[in-house]
C-alpha cells in the first residue's frame, strides 16, 4: 500500500527522500477545516420576520420551509395594528409533529449576525384554540459544535401565549433560548424562526384534526 507523507509530516524535514503527497503544501490547501464566516452585526433596533408595520432591518433572500407537510398561507385577520395580512398555519402533522422555519434559501445557508439581539426578544402575535403546548425555536451554526437548535416548550400563559381564539403577543427573552442550549452562537443564526409541536417534547398526542395557527407580527427586538 503505498503511504505518502502529508503536509504536516513534510514541513518537519523537506530535505527527506520519502514519496511526498502531490501538489504544493500551503495554509491554503492544507486546512480541513475552516470556520463559518460571520457576517456584520444587524445593527437596527428589529429585525423583521412577518410584519406589516414594525420598521427595522428587512433581510433578503429568506423563505418559509415546512417540516414535511406543514401547509401555510397569507391570509387577512392580522392582528391588532399590524397590517391586514398574517400568516395562517396547517399543522398536518407527521406522527411526530409538524412545525415551520424561516431561513435562507441559499445553498450553503447564509447565516445572520445577530449578536446585538443576545439581550433582546423575539416576539410574535397567535391567534389560535390549539391545545395544549406549542414550540417556538432557533437554530445557529457554531465555529466547532455544528448546527445547534434550542426550542422553548411553551403553554397557555407562558411569555404572554393564550390559546383562546383571541390575538395574543409573545415576548421571548433571546437568553431564554441561549440558556436552553449555551451552544448556541448569535453571530451564526440559520433558522431565524421556527413554530413547531414535536409531540415528543410537548407530550401532545393528537395527529388529526389540528386547529390552524394564525401568526403575526414576527420580529426580534433590542
Amino acid at each position: 500500500m503505498a503511504r505518502q507523507a502529508r503536509c504536516s509530516a513534510q514541513s518537519l524535514n523537506t530535505t527527506a527522500t520519502w514519496a511526498k503527497e502531490a501538489g504544493s503544501c500551503n495554509e491554503a490547501n492544507a486546512l480541513s477545516f475552516k470556520p463559518p464566516t460571520v457576517n456584520a452585526a444587524v445593527t437596527q433596533n428589529n429585525y423583521l420576520i412577518f410584519t406589516e408595520t414594525v420598521t427595522g432591518f428587512t433581510p433578503a433572500g429568506l423563505r418559509w420551509d415546512p417540516f414535511v407537510k406543514t401547509f401555510w398561507q397569507p391570509v387577512t385577520d392580522a392582528a391588532p395594528g399590524d397590517g391586514v395580512q398574517s400568516f395562517e398555519i396547517d399543522p398536518r402533522p407527521e406522527v411526530w409533529g409538524w412545525g415551520m422555519l424561516f431561513q435562507s434559501a441559499a445553498t450553503p445557508p447564509v447565516t445572520e449576525n445577530l449578536s446585538e439581539f443576545a439581550a433582546g426578544s423575539i416576539n410574535v402575535s397567535i391567534k389560535t384554540l390549539y391545545a395544549g403546548r406549542i414550540e417556538i425555536g432557533i437554530s445557529t451554526d457554531t465555529e466547532q459544535d455544528g448546527t445547534q437548535e434550542a426550542f422553548l416548550q411553551i403553554g397557555n400563559g407562558q411569555y404572554g401565549y393564550c390559546n383562546n381564539g383571541t390575538w395574543c403577543t409573545l415576548t421571548i427573552p433571546v437568553k431564554d433560548f441561549v440558556a436552553a442550549n449555551p451552544k448556541l452562537d448569535l453571530r451564526l443564526v440559520l433558522s431565524r424562526f421556527v413554530i413547531a409541536d414535536r409531540f415528543a417534547f410537548t407530550g401532545n398526542t393528537t395527529t388529526t384534526g389540528l386547529p390552524k395557527l394564525l401568526m403575526d407580527a414576527v420580529f426580534w427586538s433590542k
